[in-house]
């Protein structure tokens, strides 16, 4: 496989996940769809866009994505929390204060102001400095 370091490609990552070896890979960051079947009706004409394939249930493969880290490594996983993730190598959840007033019904639910990141060391992973925190505030319009 030919060198992948600062390369952005457009392909379906799990194609791409399984082709990389094993124990290879230092950290994953993965924003795959929640299973909410989310489609924004917020739009005054209505939504153009089509439905998020695969958002009609929750299927993330860590095993695979496991498989890839090296013992040092770590996963940052997005998700939604109407529909949790749950796994025994979750370690902590990071709580991402986005203040971007998002996703869901617009007359009947709260407004979702964060979102939950599952936080997944390998067996050897260590922060390099100190503890962070596990609240990230990053607003989407300063990104």
């Amino acid at each position: 496989m030919d060198n992948l370091i600062n390369k952005a490609l457009n392909m379906d990552a799990l194609d791409l996940l399984k082709k990389i070896p094993d124990k290879s890979i230092d950290i994953v960051i993965a924003d795959p769809p929640y299973g909410i079947s989310y489609h924004s009706g917020y739009y005054k004409y209505g939504n153009k866009h089509k439905k998020i394939i695969g958002d009609d249930k929750l299927d993330i493969p860590l095993d695979l994505m496991f498989s890839k880290l090296k013992h040092t490594g770590a996963m940052f996983i997005f998700y939604s929390q109407k529909v949790p993730l749950i796994d025994e190598r979750i370690k902590d959840v990071l709580i991402w204060v986005k203040n971007n007033w998002s996703a869901g019904d617009l007359k009947g639910t709260f407004a979702n102001q964060y979102e939950p990141i599952a936080f997944l060391p390998n067996d050897k992973f260590s922060f390099i400095a100190g503890r962070p925190s596990n609240i990230i505030q990053i607003e989407l319009d300063m990104l």
